[in-house]
């Protein structure tokens, strides 16, 4: 995993496709969009008329940038980007998480699902079993 700051890429490697940008963007720009074909009857007026539009020697520049940010979109999502994800669980085998589960937790509990969610992600690329234990009910 390669970290920038907070934010870490699963695939680094997939990082390697900003190399090709370059190529790619002059590729675009050489190579002209294919003329059409328009098929008209047989007659002879039309045949001598002149097409006003002609099609352009090279993509037209709003094309190409559209074209390559959707190629950088893509690269980046092969990456696999996560945020915030430097911090590891320690050890190797299962992980188990005890919640407090109980009225006097329900003030918290979203910054405590965000946790609890961050965890079993973590474990999850790690490939490590999760088991959720809650605390039992007073009596």
């Amino acid at each position: 995993m390669m970290s920038f700051g907070s934010l870490s890429f699963v695939v680094p490697a997939a990082l390697l496709g900003f190399i090709a940008l370059p190529i790619l963007w002059w590729l675009l720009r050489v190579i002209p969009p294919a003329p059409r074909r328009v098929q008209f009857p047989a007659i002879r007026i039309i045949m001598q008329l002149v097409n006003p539009e002609e099609s352009s020697a090279k993509t037209p520049l709003w094309l190409a940038i559209l074209r390559l940010v959707a190629l950088t979109l893509i690269i980046l999502a092969a990456a696999h980007p996560l945020l915030n994800a430097g911090s590891e669980v320690e050890g190797n085998g299962p992980l188990v998480l005890v919640i407090d589960d109980d009225w006097a937790a329900a003030k918290n509990w979203p910054n405590r699902e965000t946790v609890l969610a961050n965890l079993i992600d973590q474990a999850e690329r790690e490939n490590r079993a999760v088991a959720v234990v809650t605390t039992p009910p007073h009596r």
